[in-house]
C-alpha cells in the first residue's frame, strides 16, 4: 500500500544544482531560490512571488535584492510587476486551476464510491 504523505510539496528535481543556470549561483541565492518555491506552492501564487515577501523567506538577510538580481541573470526568475515568476513553474507543478480541478475530480469519485457503497446490499460487502 503506498503511504500518503500529508503535506503539500513542491516539484525539486533531485539534480536540480546540476542545472547549468545554478553553476554561478551563492548559496544564498540557492537558498532563496528554494525557499520561494515553497512559498509559491503554499500560497498558491502559480509561480508569482512578490518581493515584499522575500524578506520573510530570509530574515536579516543583506543580500536578498543580490540573490533576486542574480536569480534573474541566471534565468530562473523573471521580473513581474511588484515581484518574480518562476520560469518553469508551470512546466514542473499543477497551476491552481489544474489543482482545482483534479480535487474535484477526487471528490466526485470518493462521493460515487461512497455511495455505491452504502446502496450495496450487505451480503455483497
Amino acid at each position: 500500500m503506498a503511504r500518503r504523505t500529508p503535506r503539500i510539496y513542491a516539484v525539486v528535481a533531485y539534480d536540480y544544482y546540476l542545472d547549468p543556470r545554478f553553476a554561478g549561483l551563492s548559496a544564498s541565492a540557492e537558498t532563496l531560490y528554494i525557499r520561494a518555491l515553497g512559498y509559491i506552492k503554499g500560497q498558491r501564487t502559480d509561480g508569482y512571488i512578490p518581493a515584499t515577501a522575500l524578506p520573510h523567506l530570509k530574515p536579516q538577510s543583506r543580500t536578498l535584492k543580490r540573490d533576486a538580481k542574480a536569480l534573474v541573470s541566471a534565468g530562473l526568475w523573471e521580473p513581474e510587476g511588484d515581484g518574480y515568476r518562476v520560469r518553469s513553474w508551470a512546466r514542473w507543478n499543477l497551476t491552481n486551476a489544474e489543482q482545482d480541478d483534479l480535487s474535484q475530480k477526487r471528490k466526485k469519485a470518493a462521493s460515487k464510491r461512497w455511495r455505491a457503497e452504502k446502496e450495496a446490499p450487505r451480503d455483497a460487502r
